[in-house]
């Protein structure tokens, strides 16, 4: 049976950390360029998440994203 291994996150929601307190312009850029790295990567691989929005990133306490929640992913055909 096939099955998905991820590490645990310990950390908030994207849209937690957004309502808790806005990012600056560079936190904002760095946030958004290594979501991006990430969806890209699982573009190579022949993923499409189809439901990516702030709850299904989770930032870690290192302040890392991590983008969660592949029930929708669309594989290759």
């Amino acid at each position: 049976a096939p099955y998905l291994v991820m590490e645990l996150v310990e950390g908030e929601s994207l849209h937690e950390r957004l309502l808790a307190r806005p990012p600056t312009p560079a936190e904002a850029a760095a946030l958004v360029a290594e979501v991006a790295r990430a969806a890209h990567a699982a573009h190579e691989a022949g993923l499409v998440h189809r439901d990516l929005k702030p709850r299904n990133v989770i930032v870690g306490r290192d302040g890392r994203p991590r983008i969660v929640d592949f029930g929708l992913v669309r594989g290759p055909s």
